[in-house]
């Protein structure tokens, strides 16, 4: 009886599972078995058997093999079913029922059906579910968990309607057709029956039907002319909606820019038409992929686009599709007109996400170029440490034509370059704290990715020159070493734990630019439509109602103001005081700061830097900020600057600042939780050590847990600022802060 329960615990977790991963907006059942759209159901079959022999978790002891067996699974049950596959390629979603509404029943819908059939009564009184598509049926569950999230990768149109509703029945026929034409171009559809939604109308803000909404990017804008409901004003109407930097205007000025701008890690997709604006399936694909590559239309029509059509040699009737990489001279790929489907263009665009070499900027790029692959199927990602400087351009350019000479299968060994400086923390984890770019040359590392925190890895053994004339000498090396990894002639002997990378395409100016537009927009999409008219007719009713209310209060306040303005004052210095307090804020010291702070300093400024590790980093600042904002406000005539310093990228510093002659073998460990108060300009530095760690398992000497209030006494210690109390120790010349640097 136990086992029976065990087996049916475990069937039913696995499909619970499958479904979960099916139901995924990212998940693509395409680049799961590793084939493309057009492959056959024999190929797909194929790759279905070789992937799930190599990632059975019966024979796969890899972290994460059952949950990549899951994935493998649910990816062949979508494409070995030709419905389902049909309508993941149309419509993006993996299984048939996902969106079948449960629970929601019309009301007397036998006797509706069997009384009004009888009598020959064509009212057409059905659930007005826009054709009853079960695909397209929207509740709240199914508009929180996919469609807002998957409104920041392509627009959907939302169409409420209702039971016994006249208009819709009227309307209906008409976005049918809609439907008909624009779904193929990758818009997403839902239908809403508002009797059986009460809560999503509430969030759609819909207070009569029928209706028709855009969603775009998690906001939503209302098509205000039902009357003129054809694909022609949808598409316009969607078309912008679009942010206006999705796709750029080029021509003959400007292409080269564009196209030369491949340095910010992104191939560039160029769309040729007679139209004079981007199609909508253009600027779909544009919005799902923009992460990944840029995209810039030309006007075919425009008479500054004639040097663009002669060297590309451009048929000016139809459109045509390129795609360049780091050669502007010479497109990576061509799609013609006759190819111009919704799939092809899509696919197109997806099988060039990545330059020749690209740049390893973000965790998701490494996921995707050096992904975890097990012993009997290894892959290896070779990756170039250089600098982010022109310097090494000729080194990174020299790899490139590298791997253009070979053709290396992608399922095998993927190229990749890194900034030393922007993604400190992996390059420390080869290098183990070595500075590797201080020499003549430059170093590559061949890495096998075992596990996702987990890398095997070596280095090419005389480096990358990174100069034309040792150019030929160092592809030879590479090829054979390469080689030899392949065939498993040699063993990758090195492992390290990484942590993930950071991101270097965030940008949070640009985020809040992209909010405050889209908020204006939806502003202006508001009042410019039919709404005014409500809105002046709701405040107006809403201020006959509050005026006399608001007299009253407005009196019995005015009577007890005098009465508590002592009280109010005293909140007033309270909340003063928390202001202050809450405008300190630490920045973390990098070689910039610190050459202006300390190397240069002119000011007399004191630097209060606290060294943190990444196991105690979020309470020592907690702690750290308690202690030292009391004493900033007491001392406001000493400029003081908090600050912290990251020991995994810096320990060397802070050994060479102490003359520490054994190098920490922990990255510095130990010494978290030290404060050090520098006078950059008197050359000297203070130290503070603090009492409270705990343990927990490891060795003072691994650096110990902190626990709460650790940094207990270092105010009393600061206080000693002011009559210049505090132990001195002077330095002749400040050391360097480089990363990892001795």
């Amino acid at each position: 009886m136990v086992r029976r329960k065990s087996a049916f615990f475990l069937i039913f977790s696995a499909v619970v599972i499958e479904y979960c991963i099916a139901s995924s907006p990212d998940f693509n059942p395409y680049e799961e078995l590793g084939v493309s759209r057009t492959a056959t159901t024999k190929e797909i079959k194929t790759a279905y058997k070789q992937l799930a022999k190599e990632w059975h978790p019966d024979k796969n002891r890899d972290e994460g093999a059952a949950e990549k067996f899951m994935k493998i699974q649910a990816a062949y049950e979508v494409l070995s079913d030709d419905q389902r596959r049909q309508d993941y390629d149309n419509y993006g979603f993996t299984d048939q029922n996902e969106n079948r509404p449960q629970g929601h029943r019309q009301p007397f819908g036998g006797f509706h059906q069997s009384f009004f059939n009888d009598f020959n009564f064509n009212f057409n009184f059905k659930s007005n579910q826009a054709g009853s598509e079960a695909r397209h049926r929207l509740d709240i569950n199914r508009y929180h968990s996919q469609v807002l999230p998957n409104s920041h990768r392509k627009p959907y149109l939302i169409f409420v309607t209702a039971d016994w509703c006249f208009t819709c029945m009227q309307v209906e026929p008409r976005w049918l057709e809609v439907v008909k034409d624009l779904e193929p171009l990758g818009v997403g559809i839902s239908v809403v029956n508002s009797d059986y939604e009460r809560r999503l109308i509430g969030e759609l803000g819909i207070s009569r039907v029928p209706a028709i909404l855009a969603l775009l990017k998690g906001r939503l804008y209302r098509f205000q002319n039902l009357n003129n409901i054809n694909a022609r004003s949808m598409k316009t109407f969607l078309q912008n909606l679009f942010p206006s930097g999705l796709v750029t205007m080029i021509n003959d000025h400007n292409y080269e820019q564009f196209l030369n701008g491949w340095k910010d890690n992104k191939p560039r997709s160029l769309l040729f038409s007679k139209k004079s604006e981007p199609s909508l399936l253009y600027l779909n694909v544009a919005l799902e992929n923009n992460v990944r590559v840029s995209f810039g239309f030309v006007s075919l029509s425009s008479p500054d686009t004639q040097k663009l059509r002669e060297k590309y040699d451009i048929n000016t009737y139809d459109p045509t599709l390129l795609i360049f990489r780091e050669d502007t001279e010479h497109y990576a790929y061509r799609l013609e007109a006759s190819g111009m489907q919704t799939g092809a263009v899509r696919d197109a665009v997806r099988g060039h996400y990545f330059l020749t070499l690209p740049r390893l900027s973000s965790q998701a790029v490494f996921e995707q170029l050096c992904s975890i692959s097990s012993m009997t199927n290894k892959k290896f990602c070779v990756v170039l440490i250089t600098r982010d400087t022109s310097s090494h351009d000729e080194a990174r350019a020299i790899l490139r034509e590298f791997i253009e000479e070979n053709s290396y299968s992608s399922n095998k060994v993927r190229f990749s370059y890194i900034f030393e400086s922007t993604q400190s923390a992996f390059v420390n984890a080869l290098t183990k704290g070595q500075n590797i770019l201080d020499g003549s040359k430059l170093q590559i590392a061949v890495i096998w990715r075992k596990k996702s925190t987990r890398i095997a890895y070596d280095w090419l053994e005389d480096g990358w020159s990174g100069n034309w004339e040792d150019a030929d000498t160092n592809k030879a090396l590479l090829k054979k070493y390469l080689d030899q990894v392949i065939k498993g002639k040699v063993l990758l002997p090195k492992e390290s734990d990484i942590q993930d990378l950071n991101d270097e395409e965030y940008r949070i100016i640009t985020e809040i630019v992209n909010r405050i537009t889209g908020y204006f927009s939806t502003f202006m999409q508001y009042f410019t439509s039919a709404h005014w008219e409500e809105t002046i007719l709701f405040v107006a009713m809403l201020a006959i109602y509050l005026l006399p209310i608001l007299l009253i209060f407005g009196g019995a306040f005015s009577l007890t103001k005098e009465r508590n303005a002592p009280e109010r004052a005293h909140r007033n210095i309270q909340r003063v005081r928390r202001d202050i307090q809450e405008t300190i804020e630490l920045c973390e010291l990098k070689p910039s700061i610190y050459e202006e702070t300390v190397m240069r300093d002119k000011t007399n400024l004191f630097v209060l830097l606290l060294l943190v590790d990444r196991r105690n980093k979020q309470r020592l600042f907690e702690s750290f900020l308690s202690e030292v904002m009391p004493v900033i406000q007491r001392f406001q005539r000493i400029k003081i600057l908090p600050a912290y310093l990251n020991l995994e990228a810096y320990y060397h510093w802070y050994e060479e600042l102490q003359v520490i002659e054994e190098t920490s073998t922990t990255f510095g460990r130990e010494y978290s939780g030290q404060v050090v108060l520098i006078n950059g300009y008197r050359k000297y530095y203070s130290l503070f050590t603090p009492q409270n760690v705990h343990t927990e398992g490891v060795g003072q000497a691994n650096g110990g847990v902190f626990g709460q209030d650790c940094l207990t006494g270092l105010s009393t210690w600061l206080d000693r600022i002011s009559d210049g109390s505090l132990e001195r120790n002077n330095v002749e010349n400040w050391p360097e802060l480089n990363p990892g640097a001795n």
